[in-house]
């Protein structure tokens, strides 16, 4: 005989056999795989660009390697925007 745990879609399943403790966990899926895609956003890299001005001051390395970061997302946002995949 052993325990079953069930939260949401996760089933978890303790049982004792010859002195030893056996977990099986299980996890069952109710809809089919979907893909979510989002449209591309200015709004995260301007922030991190923004945040890196006054970073480059306390931190020059971090505040230019967040500064870089931001200014590749924003690249990179452009060109999706103007190349959509087909």
């Amino acid at each position: 005989m052993g325990l079953l745990y069930r939260r949401s879609r996760i089933e978890i399943m303790f049982t004792k056999q010859a002195g030893v403790l056996a977990v099986t966990t299980s996890y069952t899926s109710n809809s089919p795989s979907t893909t979510v895609e989002l449209k591309p956003s200015y709004n995260i890299p301007l922030v991190l660009v923004i945040a890196a001005i006054p970073m480059l001051v306390v931190q020059p390395w971090v505040g230019g390697a967040i500064a870089l970061f931001g200014l590749f997302l924003i690249l990179k946002t452009c060109l999706e925007e103007r190349c959509p995949r087909i």
